[in-house]
């Protein structure tokens, strides 16, 4: 009797699973919401499988089958091409304020509390495109730090106290040519377009959301939001930037904005396409010979770590830039002998921190 009430029960699952499912597949054709409920599940569902499946993880041992960058240092620096570029870390998101905010031990017995807090928004948010997990955006400190970072480049005064940082700060306010870009992730694209609003505003210029500056890590607050050459949902951006019926599409261009991240591609490569597109886009080609890109500190550590000399020690390589920080570099690239393809290399001499820096 017993295996029958089991094989009975077994016999149901379809059917237990089935409406509920074919139920909200009818209430979202007709109710927006229900839509947004449907599509968040998706994507948690694959945040969730990226989370336990990807190869994000193994990005030391990619790293390691890349050749040297200081290999191109022989066929002398001022015979490769170069490009001046600027990394900008994102303000703190709603997942940094949960889980890394604060210092042991008494982050410890915050966590739980600040979960509890951010499971509750979520829940609140479940029948909209917005998350708090998913694609983590800037938390309210996260905003001030933007809007600082804003005023910091308003006050034209602040020139720098070097050759590099007044360059690199010339390049933030696009007084020297310069091309903006932005991760696809809510975060980057909130901070470049607080902390860089006065240019974008007076310039009309237009960031480029490029899908291979998304973070790199498992995590889901990894995980965008956005679709294909499209722009996440943003619906307080706006406001944020005094400016509530702005059509973000004219601030944002988003044709190389692929999307989500691959399951099993190297994170490597995202690097890689990267640091071509800083060469080779038409954004850059249409004479730019400057990038301020936005976007995170695992990404942009990775990046140090893969383009610097292997036997180069530097706080690049082992510090992150802090929330809001602004770093500049110099960028260079050349065939080594018997290569077809390029190889990287950022001079360590050129690292500059410009706002803020790296952390202590």
């Amino acid at each position: 009797s017993t295996l029958f009430a089991m094989s009975q029960v077994m016999n149901n699952v379809p059917i237990l699973l089935g409406v509920p499912v074919a139920v909200l597949g009818v209430l979202s054709t007709v109710s927006p919401p229900v839509a947004d409920f449907v599509a968040k599940m998706f994507k948690m569902t694959r945040a969730v499988t990226h989370m336990v499946l990807s190869s994000e993880g193994k990005v030391k041992s990619d790293l390691k089958k890349m050749k040297d960058p200081a290999l191109l240092v022989p066929l002398g620096l001022d015979k490769l091409e170069k490009r001046e570029i600027v990394f900008m870390r994102h303000g703190e998101s709603a997942w940094n304020e949960v889980f890394n905010k604060g210092k042991m031990p008494a982050k410890l017995f915050a966590i739980p509390f600040r979960l509890a807090r951010a499971l509750f928004r979520e829940l609140m948010c479940a029948l909209s495109s917005n998350s708090i997990f998913l694609d983590s955006p800037l938390s309210p400190e996260g905003l001030a730090q933007a809007k600082e970072l804003a005023v910091y480049l308003a006050n034209t005064s602040k020139t720098g106290d070097t050759p590099a940082e007044q360059k690199y700060l010339r390049i933030l306010r696009s007084q020297d040519p310069s091309v903006y870009a932005t991760s696809n992730l809510r975060r980057a694209i909130e901070t470049i377009g607080i902390g860089l609003w006065g240019t974008i505003q007076q310039k009309k210029v237009q960031v480029a959301v490029l899908s291979d500056l998304q973070e790199i890590s498992p995590n889901v607050d990894t995980m965008t939001l956005s679709e294909p050459s499209k722009l996440p949902p943003l619906p307080d951006l706006p406001a944020q930037l005094s400016s509530p019926s702005l059509e973000l599409t004219t601030c944002f261009q988003t044709k190389d904005n692929l999307g989500q991240k691959a399951l099993f591609e190297s994170a490597t490569q995202r690097l890689l396409r990267f640091a071509a597109w800083s060469f080779d886009s038409e954004e850059v080609k249409g004479g730019s010979t400057a990038v301020v890109a936005a976007g995170h500190s695992l990404w942009f550590q990775t990046f140090f770590k893969a383009f610097l000399g292997r036997e180069t020690e530097h706080v690049a390589k082992k510090k992150k830039i802090v929330n809001a920080g602004c770093v500049g570099f110099t960028l260079y690239r050349g065939k080594l002998p018997g290569d077809a393809e390029y190889t990287y290399y950022v001079d360590h001499a050129s690292i500059t921190p410009v706002y803020l820096g790296f952390a202590k």
